[in-house]
C-alpha cells in the first residue's frame, strides 16, 4: 500500500514539474526539447515507447520536424549500437514526423534482439529550428520497480 502510495506520489510530482515547465513563470524558456521517454515492454523483444517533446517559447510557433532513436548496449561482449533502421528492421524505415506547439507525445514499438543488453536510448531531434540530441539511461526509461 505504501509503496502504491510512493508511485502515485512521484507520478503526480512528474506531473506537475512537466507544466510548471510549460507554463510556469520560475521555469526557463526554451525551444524544442525532450521531456521524457519511457519505455514498456511488449513482448517477444518488442518495446512499446512513449516520447514527449516540448517547447515553452513566448508566442512560440508550430515546430516541425522528426525524431529517431538509437540504442546504445553490448552484443556478444562487444559494445554496440542498434539505428532506427534496425530498431524498426526495416531497411527503409522513415522518422518520426512531429508538428506542436507546446507539446506532442509519440508512440511506437521498436525490437531489440534477445542478444542485446541495452545501456542507453539515445533521441536525436531534427526541427525547423535545428536540432536535438538527448541520452537516457536504459533503466530511468523503465517503469518503476521493472
Amino acid at each position: 500500500m505504501l509503496a502504491e502510495r510512493d508511485e502515485e506520489i512521484a507520478l503526480l510530482r512528474a506531473g506537475v514539474a512537466f507544466y510548471e515547465r510549460l507554463v510556469g513563470s520560475t521555469g526557463q524558456r526554451q525551444g524544442l526539447a525532450v521531456h521524457s521517454l519511457t519505455l514498456d515492454e511488449g513482448g517477444s523483444g518488442a518495446w512499446n515507447y512513449t516520447l514527449t517533446l516540448t517547447q515553452n517559447l513566448k508566442q512560440a510557433k508550430v515546430s516541425k520536424g522528426e525524431v529517431t532513436l538509437r540504442i546504445d548496449g553490448v552484443r556478444e561482449g562487444k559494445l554496440s549500437s542498434l539505428q532506427w533502421a534496425d530498431l524498426l528492421q526495416s531497411t527503409t524505415a522513415q522518422p518520426l514526423a512531429f508538428g506542436f506547439k507546446y507539446f506532442q507525445q509519440l508512440q511506437g514499438s521498436v525490437i531489440v534482439p534477445n542478444d542485446f543488453t541495452p545501456h542507453r536510448v539515445w533521441v536525436q531531434v531534427k526541427s525547423d529550428s535545428g536540432a536535438v540530441e538527448m541520452s537516457f539511461p536504459w533503466q530511468s526509461t523503465l517503469p518503476q520497480g521493472a
